[in-house]
């Protein structure tokens, strides 16, 4: 660590030590009741096999939930393999705002393979041996070409990104306002996403774009898009949709895929999709939706940590053949979501994994 980013730990330490104790045990108790209220779950027969089955291994596993919580309550860090981040997250990053610059996915820079005649960005892709669209790579693209125009405040980065947000416009199914992806794509322990198919992550960064874009020229097209874009979260998977179920939450669901994944980041890029409309239009769908999503972030986030690390998703718990979910450059992207997020929930909980997430990072 730098030393300025030492000063500021020693400096927030003592505040922190004091909150990670009551933290710790609300963390204890929402585990507790993830326990007691299985039973309930099961007995009333509301899950699937897939949900049935992670239930099953979180109950049984008590010898793994009570070294969590010990661990947890001891403030202990863990002793576990070493990962490879790239950088070390920022403690205090800069304040948040849904007009402004988006969240800093580095080292998950964006460079597009070529664009269309529009000036959208195409990505090659191996599916289709060739160039396709990528909706949240172009999201992703379009997001860091309008941090360039807030920062220089030059119009050539102000129409890279308005070009993608006119794709978004042209593109997104005006029934089912799905932005779709046109390859099949294959999922670890899944069956095949078969084209067309929409994500939940696609969904929230094009949110975020679209937002920014009304924004700046206060053009309705863009602000109906956005809305529009948040339909998909409201229709269950099995019906089509990106809603899923967390054990009695509602999960927006990045790969809609018939057994769950609950892919982290993707759940995450909605919700700040969902907060950017909120903020910039006051819309009451938005800020319901965001709002549901909340109480689902600070319900699932002790299923995601592991020994040094957050999990990208929870597939391997939910009766698949997927591999542990591990992935460094996630595991920095969750950290950001989470500090942008908190910006304007401050919630304990929330505070507890980011400063335990880092430190997975930093030691």
């Amino acid at each position: 660590m730098s030393s300025a980013v030492t000063a500021q730990t020693s400096a927030n330490g003592s505040g922190r030590a004091k909150k990670r104790l009551s933290v710790a045990l609300l963390v204890a108790l929402s585990l507790n009741l993830v326990v007691i209220g299985a039973g309930g779950y099961v007995l009333n027969s509301k899950l699937n096999r897939a949900h049935h089955s992670l239930l099953t291994k979180i109950v049984n596993d008590s010898a793994g939930l009570t070294s969590h919580l010990a661990e947890l309550k001891a403030n202990a860090h863990p002793v576990g393999p070493a990962y490879s981040f790239r950088s070390v997250p920022e403690i205090d990053p800069p304040p948040y705002e849904s007009s402004g610059s988006y969240l800093d996915l580095t080292p998950k820079a964006i460079a597009p393979d070529g664009f269309d005649p529009n000036g959208v960005a195409l990505f090659y892709r191996s599916e289709i041996s060739g160039f396709g669209y990528h909706p949240a790579h172009a999201a992703e693209y379009g997001l860091k070409q309008f941090d360039g125009y807030g920062e220089t405040g030059d119009q050539l980065f102000l129409q890279a990104a308005r070009n993608q947000a006119d794709y978004f416009v042209s593109a997104m199914d005006p029934g089912t306002g799905a932005l779709y992806y046109d390859f099949e794509y294959a999922i670890e322990g899944h069956e095949a996403l078969k084209a067309p198919w929409g994500s939940a992550a696609a969904q929230g960064e094009a949110i975020s774009l679209l937002t920014r874009i009304y924004s700046v020229t206060n053009e309705p097209k863009y602000l109906e898009a956005a809305r529009l874009a948040m339909r998909p979260l409201q229709v269950k998977v099995e019906d089509g949709g990106l809603l899923q179920d967390f054990l009695g939450h509602p999960y927006y669901e990045e790969y809609p895929t018939a057994v769950p994944t609950y892919s982290l980041s993707g759940f995450m890029f909605a919700l700040v999709g969902l907060l950017d409309l909120s903020q910039i239009a006051d819309d009451a769908t938005a800020k319901r939706l965001y709002l549901e999503g909340i109480g689902t972030l600070r319900f699932c986030l002790p299923f995601y940590d592991i020994n040094g690390i957050s999990l990208y998703w929870l597939s391997d718990r939910s009766g698949t053949l997927a591999s542990l979910g591990i992935s460094e450059q996630s595991h920095l992207i969750h950290i950001t979501q989470l500090q942008a997020i908190n910006q304007f929930e401050h919630d304990d909980l929330f505070d507890y994994y980011i400063d335990r997430w880092i430190s997975y990072v930093d030691f």
